[in-house]
């Protein structure tokens, strides 16, 4: 899939965040979350017009967790919040989630306190992570 961004060039495409998104799903999908947050940070470092969104960012955590890497979903959302990037409540839920079955209570509990704080409303879901 990642060969798409390195042709569309060449036939006067540029990618967008929408390219990239689907990029990210499909990798994650495919358990190559590894290789969607190194394309985040080439992203962010490349510093061009298209940038990680909440919904990229999202969706590598998301990734990552399935994938059992809870300290770099967990570090993708700190640089996420560093970024000014505000997350929302399927971001949040999915740390809080995480965070929860790696046994790590002390985190879930900020993030869900960084929730309120941000005003994101907790949904179904956040709930029963917790429980």
């Amino acid at each position: 899939m990642d060969i798409v961004l390195r042709i569309m060039p060449m036939f006067n495409c540029v990618p967008n965040i929408f390219s990239y998104s689907i990029l990210f799903k499909g990798l994650c999908n495919e358990k190559r979350s590894q290789e969607a947050l190194e394309l985040i940070q080439v992203m962010v470092e490349h510093g061009g017009s298209c940038q990680p969104n909440v919904v990229s960012y999202s969706t590598v955590i998301d990734g990552l967790l399935k994938e059992g890497l809870v300290g770099k979903a967990y570090s993708l959302f700190c640089e996420m919040l560093q970024r000014g990037i505000s997350p929302n409540a399927v971001t949040c839920s999915s740390i809080i989630s995480g965070m929860c079955k790696a046994q790590s209570m002390d985190k879930s509990e900020e993030v869900l306190q960084q929730m309120l704080d941000r005003r994101i409303l907790p949904d179904v879901t956040t709930y029963n992570s917790l429980i």
